[in-house]
């Protein structure tokens, strides 16, 4: 999977993900957060965006943050330009 090294020019998204692509995406991100094929695009093209907060402020901004507790990411595939927000599923603390 491909990772933005410059957030100066992020691509714009010409749409979204349908919510059964979204759902294989998130199940995909979830089983290998390294390895996430477009469902129509197949491998090497989803790229990370970047890491949210997964809450947003009264404004409806959200600040970026580390892929580690809570967070949402953003993905992106380079050939279909559509983009996806996922939250990721957190480990709760005596499990």
């Amino acid at each position: 999977m491909k990772r933005f090294e410059d957030d100066s020019e992020l691509p714009q998204p010409k749409g979204p993900f349908s919510d059964s692509e979204a759902l294989t995406l998130l199940l995909a991100y979830r089983k290998d957060p390294s390895n996430v094929p477009c469902p129509r695009c197949g491998l090497e093209q989803v790229e990370v965006l970047g890491f949210i907060e997964p809450d947003v402020d009264p404004g409806g901004f959200a600040r970026a943050t580390d892929p580690e507790g809570e967070y949402a990411v953003a993905l992106y595939c380079h050939q279909c330009e559509r983009a996806v927000g996922i939250l990721p599923a957190v480990e709760s603390e005596g499990r």
